[in-house]
């Protein structure tokens, strides 16, 4: 995340919803300088359901002070077509509930050169056109299959170094994993030997917090340390 949004502009938006499958929504602030587009997608003949997307976008402009910004990311009633389904799952065996991905950031930042001019377009790029202050990971939502992973953290980044340092918070919760690796094993998709390696992984980052439920609490220190669940491992 840091790196796209101190190297990359984002994409500017068509007036074209991204898939007709889902509601899509995304912003990127400030709103001064932002473009929007909304359009409705009729009901399609393939497989498919009708859909509303709406993008809002906006670069920073080059300064010397940390400006704010943030960059919204919703995808909502993601179905995906029985037909689709039956060609893995024919016996159902997959909850098929609409997905959802929610990304929502915030944060400071300060661009020393305009990535969108010329001239940097045909510079070598040598380096990022600005830096990182924070970042604030004010949601993050993944629902797919039965399984839900949620978020949320706050960053703050020490950019007096050659690399810039993160230091802050994160927590996270992941809600049905085991059940859907046990699924995914019993239907044949997923070696036994991946999904043991998944859930020792698992292990080492998060702690049980209730029936299928897995909590991962990750401090970043000022001095490097990572630690998970009060545990170091980096």
């Amino acid at each position: 995340v840091a790196a796209g949004a101190q190297g990359r502009a984002p994409p500017r938006p068509t007036g074209r919803p991204l898939n007709r499958h889902f509601d899509h929504r995304s912003r990127m602030l400030p709103t001064n300088v932002a473009q929007t587009s909304e359009s409705a997608v009729p009901q399609a003949s393939q497989p498919a359901s009708s859909g509303k997307g709406s993008g809002r976008a906006g670069l920073l402009p080059p300064g010397e002070e940390p400006q704010d910004f943030a960059l919204v990311l919703r995808i909502n009633g993601l179905e995906i077509d029985n037909m689709i389904w039956s060609i893995f799952d024919a016996m159902g065996a997959l909850p098929r509930d609409p997905a959802t991905l929610v990304i929502d950031l915030s944060g400071t930042a300060i661009m020393s050169e305009d990535f969108t001019s010329p001239e940097f377009a045909e510079s070598d790029m040598g380096e990022m056109p600005g830096q990182l202050e924070s970042l604030d990971i004010n949601a993050l939502e993944l629902s797919l299959a039965g399984a839900e992973l949620t978020g949320s953290g706050a960053f703050t980044f020490n950019s007096d170094t050659e690399e810039p340092v993160p230091a802050g918070t994160a927590r996270l919760m992941l809600v049905g994993g085991n059940t859907l690796l046990d699924t995914l094993v019993g239907m044949g998709l997923l070696p036994e030997e991946q999904a043991m390696g998944a859930r020792m992984m698992l292990g080492l980052f998060a702690r049980p917090d209730g029936e299928d439920t897995l909590v991962s609490d990750i401090e970043v220190t000022e001095d490097g340390q990572v630690l998970a669940n009060g545990q170091r491992i980096r």
